[in-house]
């Protein structure tokens, strides 16, 4: 049986379609060497651009310093006589109050304050050094609600309480008159009032007994709380060896910075210190920038003292640390990133600026300063560059 006309036709287009499958197959799997260049070559080049900013920029500097000891102060144990105890120990802290030895078995005290005393204080006493104990009496946390510079009853309980906070008793004497008819360091009475002169006797018939604070019992230190860097005091020594060095604030950092660094540092600038081998970040301030100086092995430079704001122990003295200081704020200026600034074989500087339309033009710079990946620059000649034109950093 011979086939029909329609089922003639259906075996030419299934033929027809079988061929154009077979010859697309076939195009895929023959290519010619240039397709296969191109299918090989990378992609087409795109340029990395950033935007140019006028703003104010911070410089900053990194260095590396050294955990010191800060200021110190030597203390003089007051008083004649046996060194009976001596009650510190190195790094221990010192504050307000404290007792730090005992000289003929008496307390020997610490309280605030620059001006040691010059005479021994007697109950009813006046003057600039009874408001200078008063007021370190204070801080020491023993209030007082005399006039100031008046050695009157708050003050005497005030001493009380200070001496009785270390297991001790304040001292007292008999006041009675003297051979020129007054008590003794006072002024004497006029001869028209020496017949009136009487000793001071109490309700018992007894001298009367005022408190009395003695200047070798009280040591007046500068700054409290302060560290005990070293102790030079000998335990049972007469009238001798009787200093101890005092650190009266936190170890500092010191560092070496160049002459170009120290001008952009400001005292009170902050600091972030990361001290070597311990996985932490300490915050200072400067506290000062020295007069550049010439060093043997770094030529001029200065030295930088940071303030940490904890405490550090005494134990952390010649610690290594990295300092990075804030530095000072330029002048608004243009500001462009650091790989937007190309060198000339000359040595001068420019900037690529990509219009739109991915035109370049060249810019001539001059760099002013540079911090923290970005310059400040000024266009030089007529060259022409403000705030939002899109700069060359780069081709990826």
């Amino acid at each position: 049986m011979r086939p029909g006309p329609t089922r003639r036709i259906a075996l030419i287009a299934l033929a027809l379609s079988a061929a154009t499958a077979l010859g697309w197959w076939g195009s895929t799997l023959v290519r010619s060497p240039g397709q296969v260049a191109a299918d090989a070559a990378p992609p087409p080049a795109s340029e990395l651009t950033a935007p140019v900013r006028e703003a104010p920029l911070r410089t900053q500097v990194v260095t590396r310093g050294e955990v010191s000891l800060g200021p110190t102060y030597e203390l003089v144990l007051p008083g004649t006589g046996v060194l009976t105890s001596l009650d510190l120990r190195p790094a221990q802290r010192i504050i307000a109050g404290q007792q730090v030895a005992s000289v003929n078995d008496r307390p020997v005290l610490v309280l605030p304050g620059r001006i040691p005393l010059w005479r021994d204080l007697v109950e009813g006493d006046r003057g600039a050094d009874v408001a200078r104990v008063q007021q370190a009496l204070e801080i020491a946390g023993h209030p007082v609600a005399d006039v100031s510079g008046v050695y009157g009853p708050s003050t005497v309980r005030a001493i009380e309480s200070l001496y009785e906070e270390v297991g001790s008793t304040a001292s007292t004497e008999a006041v009675s008159a003297g051979d020129d008819g007054a008590p003794p360091g006072r002024p004497a009475p006029s001869s028209a009032d020496s017949s009136s002169v009487r000793p001071n006797l109490g309700s018992t018939g007894l001298p009367e007994r005022k408190q009395i604070l003695p200047r070798s019992e009280i040591a007046m230190v500068p700054e409290l709380p302060a560290e005990v860097a070293e102790i030079k005091a000998s335990l049972g020594s007469v009238d001798t060896d009787r200093s101890v060095i005092l650190a009266v604030s936190t170890p500092v950092v010191r560092a070496k910075v160049s002459v170009g660094d120290a001008e952009q540092i400001a005292k009170g600038a902050s600091v972030r210190i990361v001290p070597e081998g311990a996985n932490a970040t300490w915050r200072g301030k400067v506290v000062s920038v020295s007069e550049p100086s010439l060093d043997d092995e770094e030529g001029f430079v200065a030295t930088l003292v940071v303030r940490p704001r904890r405490h550090l122990p005494l134990s952390d003295q010649g610690r290594q640390v990295q300092l990075t200081v804030k530095g000072a704020r330029t002048e608004v200026s243009l500001i462009v990133p650091v790989t937007a600034v190309w060198q000339e074989a000359d040595g001068g500087m420019h900037v690529v600026v990509v219009e739109h339309g991915g035109k370049h033009r060249r810019v001539s710079v001059v760099v002013l300063k540079e911090a923290s990946g970005s310059v400040s620059v000024q266009p030089s000649g007529a060259a022409q560059l403000k705030s939002g034109d899109q700069v060359l950093v780069g081709v990826r």
